[in-house]
């Protein structure tokens, strides 16, 4: 099912990953899905490619008015959320785009998170709970501390230099 492609690149965890170029006259915008592994190719809003694919390297390809365009999603650090979308026109890049997952004070998050864990496991142990018990109160301990500590946490997305201007 066809999405509507929006102007600018933009991502979140549940609503995917969109890389959006402007290149010759031509809108090109590829969106990944961040839970399903889907990719739907766009060029000038109108769905031109559908799959599914989960892969560290990802390669979409198209002939337009005479030259070859394709588009590279790389994984360049799947814990850190490092995507990078490349866009390239007879296989020189032209423009690139890179994501990164940005958690604002980390450290205290997984200071919190520890702490709290060892709490909930220590209780759990003198009181002789279950283990079941001790799982539910350390995912309530995690739900709370990310969501008092973890706001402001998403994905950032920002232009980089294309590999060929990387390497001169």
């Amino acid at each position: 099912m066809a999405q509507r492609v929006p102007s600018t690149s933009s991502a979140s965890t549940f609503g995917g990953l969109w890389f959006v170029f402007q290149h010759a006259d031509n809108r090109f915008a590829l969106w990944i899905s961040s839970l399903t592994g889907k990719e739907e190719l766009y060029l000038n809003d109108a769905l031109v490619a559908v799959r599914r694919k989960i892969a560290l390297t990802s390669v979409h390809e198209l002939t337009l008015n005479g030259s070859k365009y394709s588009l590279e999603l790389s994984t360049r650090n799947m814990r850190r959320g490092i995507f990078e979308c490349v866009l390239r026109e007879n296989g020189h890049p032209v423009a690139a785009l890179a994501t990164e997952y940005v958690v604002p004070r980390r450290g205290l998050q997984s200071a919190i998170a520890l702490v709290g864990t060892a709490l909930v496991v220590y209780l759990s142990l003198k009181t002789h709970s279950s283990f079941g018990l001790a799982g539910l109160g350390i995912l309530v301990w995690a739900t709370l501390s990310y969501a008092i500590v973890g706001r402001g946490s998403g994905y950032a997305i920002r232009s980089i230099p294309t590999r060929e201007s990387r390497e001169t």
